[in-house]
């Protein structure tokens, strides 16, 4: 019996090592996107902390503190608006990468309904074929007992 070979495994197999790369791609995307989240989460809540404090103080020791934090605030928030930045981009390129994800896995799925139809084939077509074969053998036999019979 013959083996099944379809000319197009080898283009299921490369879309298959293609979408696996994908995703790990998208989920390194994903971890960059909770990195930059938590570290912008952490900015604020030193800042937060750092307004109690200065609110926690009394007189002028607080004036002095509050000062130092307002010419301090502007670098954290420019830090926190970059982070947000760099956010965005990230996230936005997680969108790109998934909208690809998504167009691969469509294209390997079609193949593989491909790949399945042609096996179903396949699988019909040996049937046939040994159908035949055996319809041949009946004959044959059928024809031989005949033959006998008239001589």
């Amino acid at each position: 019996m013959q083996k099944f070979i379809w000319p197009m495994q080898r283009l299921l197999e490369v879309k298959t090592k293609q979408e696996n790369a994908m995703r790990a791609d998208l989920m390194a995307l994903g971890e960059h996107c909770a990195a930059l989240r938590s570290r912008m989460m952490m900015e604020k809540i030193q800042l937060r902390n750092l307004l109690g404090e200065v609110a926690a103080l009394a007189g002028p020791e607080r004036m002095l503190h509050q000062s130092q934090f307002m010419q301090y605030v502007h670098v954290k928030d420019d830090q926190i608006r970059q982070l947000a930045g760099r956010l965005e981009e990230a996230e936005q390129k997680r969108r790109q990468k998934m909208q690809e994800l998504l167009t691969l896995r469509k294209f390997r799925k079609g193949l593989e309904c491909l790949r399945e139809r042609a096996l179903l084939e396949y699988h019909q077509q040996i049937n046939r074929d040994e159908q035949k074969r055996t319809d041949e053998n009946t004959c044959t036999v059928l024809a031989r007992q005949m033959a006998a019979q008239l001589s």
